[in-house]
């Protein structure tokens, strides 16, 4: 399910942060204990302005797409728990792509510090996600603090501009309280036609 760039996606109907987010349940959402710890994440999960979407995590694919954090990352104390997120900015008209992820401890490169290279792997995600369907013509990363580990972190994306196939993205990877850990700056190149591999 891919979303038209700078357009708000409608609710989804099936269970995109199971077993704790249940959309279209006429029971109150229930979230996972990771995030509800953290008020400025329950804030962020019941504002009227986001959408929760269907995530990369989830998706059942029949082939071995995502593979790297769709199942190796994934599959181990990496990711406690994830929400995706689509947030409506009304004064501005802006539309932001919002990843809740609750780390633990198995991505760490020092004691209680997340690699680096996991940082820099989940913004080139997130921030291509922006994009839609596409492929990294290139990331820059900037990082300004160390990930402490365990964590629940915020992931940013939007869409700065396009030219064609090609489409400027920026995100950033944030503590939720205004504190930043890295910025991120890419170009992702949509395919001309029929992906052939």
């Amino acid at each position: 399910m891919e979303t038209a760039i700078n357009t708000l996606p409608e609710a989804t109907t099936e269970n995109s942060s199971a077993p704790y987010y249940q959309p279209g349940s006429s029971t109150p959402p229930q979230y996972h204990p990771d995030f509800t710890a953290h008020p400025w994440a329950l804030a962020l999960l019941k504002s009227p302005n986001v959408r929760h979407r269907r995530d990369w995590l989830r998706c059942d694919y029949s082939d071995n797409t995502d593979t790297l954090l769709r199942r190796t990352v994934a599959a181990t104390d990496s990711f406690r728990a994830y929400a995706a997120l689509t947030q409506y900015h009304p004064e501005t008209g802006m539309i932001e792509n919002l990843n809740l992820i609750s780390l633990g401890t198995d991505l760490n490169a020092h004691q209680n510090l997340l690699h680096g290279g996991i940082v820099a792997t989940l913004l080139d995600e997130i921030v291509g996600a922006a994009a839609g369907l596409g492929f990294t013509a290139y990331l820059n990363v900037s990082f300004k603090k160390p990930v402490k580990t365990p964590a629940v972190v915020l992931l940013r994306s939007r869409v700065v501009k396009q030219e064609g196939r090609k489409i400027i993205c920026a995100g950033s990877l944030e503590d939720g309280m205004g504190g930043m850990y890295a910025s991120a700056e890419g170009m992702y190149v949509q395919p001309s036609g029929k992906l052939k591999l």
